[in-house]
């Protein structure tokens, strides 16, 4: 029974980013073209508020896909996840993209938490993992979601990969995942 729910919630998860990605997102670039050429201030307005309520959808789903992606990986090692739900996580609209459109923040601070991993990976190569610069590195995500330099989502999404690394294949898992999302990033800043 648990499989069965488990399977659920993760492609509740990959259905509501095919939703941001092939919909809301489309949908929301129209909506900014067409407020560029309108030249008449209230239907600028009304194209700005149905943008930041179309946003606000977004957000919703992001936050949807955060919850259930880890609630179906709750119960699992990371090496674990099946093959199936990596590729619905990194394939173009998939969840790794849909999280990379949502994010509120700064690609800055993504890339330097991406770093950090990258350093403990070689690190981790070079001689033995070792589990308290993983928790450092959730300590560094939580110094960033006070300050409000990523958003919360994020913040929970990373912490909840991350306490799942017990070695360094595991390690080596949540660095490909979290690439995926910074490369999806770079394409959507630019």
């Amino acid at each position: 029974m648990g499989e069965v729910v488990t399977k659920n919630k993760f492609e509740n998860a990959y259905k509501s980013a095919e939703r941001i990605v092939n919909e809301i997102l489309p949908h929301i670039r129209k909506l900014e073209e067409e407020r560029k050429r309108e030249r008449d201030r209230e239907k600028q307005r009304a194209i700005k508020n149905e943008i930041d309520k179309t946003r606000k959808e977004q957000g919703k789903l992001y936050r949807s896909i955060v919850n259930d992606v880890l609630e179906a990986w709750e119960n699992m090692k990371i090496s674990a996840i099946s093959d199936s739900d990596l590729d619905m996580f990194i394939r173009p609209a998939g969840i790794a993209e849909a999280i990379a459109c949502s994010l509120s923040f700064k690609t800055t601070q993504l890339r330097k938490a991406f770093h950090q991993l990258r350093s403990l990976q070689y690190d981790a190569k070079q001689d033995e993992l070792k589990l308290y610069k993983v928790r450092k590195t959730i300590a560094f995500l939580a110094y960033s979601a006070g300050r409000n330099l990523i958003d919360e989502d994020f913040f929970k999404f990373a912490k909840g990969l991350l306490e799942k690394v017990k070695d360094k294949g595991d390690l080596d898992l949540v660095v490909e995942l979290l690439e995926a999302i910074v490369a999806y990033r770079k394409y959507y800043e630019s």
